[in-house]
């Protein structure tokens, strides 16, 4: 997997020794914590943070239940979106909804309009809605129908390239010396706590938090 930060620069930051086969933690050890860090991070935010590439061959997949807006884990760009067994135009049958950063990343895709003018069917915000079958009662919601949010399983593919970055690697390079007890103590005398994550990192996954960890609303 691509690393969203080189070894050389944790020994940078950290200032450890270099070369490698001058320090207690070798480029082996780094780069694991790397990855470990990349994988907690994209876990609790429900974002992609390391550029990851999806081809129609093998495309990122969700079941959506027919919401009406669905959140993805961050794509920068999107060569082919399919819902529902059917190719769907950007702008046009899908508009990607952008991250509050305005990054260029989406962080949801929306099918269809929420709402018309009051005491008119939803399907009325869209101009093309005759030719999309917009109120069609297999649309969830229209009409009571039976099929209200149900899907067929992962019915939503997607290709193309996902991904940003952001890290955490040196709290799992110094974890090791307190693996045992949650502290450690430096020469000096001094305790270090590794308990809890840096409140840096807990901040950061909070304000990041996104993708399926924060479902968005479905509309009416």
């Amino acid at each position: 997997m691509t690393l969203i930060v080189d070894q050389a620069s944790v020994r940078e930051y950290m200032g450890l020794n270099t070369p490698p086969s001058s320090s207690q933690y070798s480029d082996g050890t780094i780069g694991s914590n790397i990855l470990m860090a990349q994988a907690v991070l994209e876990r609790a935010t429900g974002r992609y943070f390391v550029d990851r590439t999806f081809t129609t061959l093998s495309p990122w997949k969700l079941t959506t239940m027919l919401r009406a807006e669905v959140p993805l884990p961050g794509f920068r760009s999107i060569t082919q979106l399919q819902f529902g067994g059917s190719i769907f135009n950007e702008n046009e049958s899908f508009w990607l909804i952008p991250d509050a950063q305005q990054t260029g990343v989406a962080t949801g895709v929306q099918f269809r309009a929420f709402r018309a003018e009051p005491g008119q069917p939803w399907w009325y915000a869209d101009s093309l809605w005759f030719d999309k079958a917009l109120d069609s009662p297999f649309f969830p919601g229209n009409y009571g129908g039976g099929y209200y949010y149900t899907s067929m399983p992962n019915d939503l593919l997607i290709a193309g390239s996902a991904g940003y970055t952001a890290d955490m690697m040196p709290f799992y390079t110094m974890r090791p010396a307190s693996i045992l007890t949650d502290s450690a103590i430096t020469p000096q005398g001094s305790v270090l706590s590794y308990s809890q994550m840096p409140a840096e990192v807990r901040n950061f996954i909070a304000q990041y938090a996104g993708g399926q960890n924060q479902m968005v609303s479905v509309g009416g």
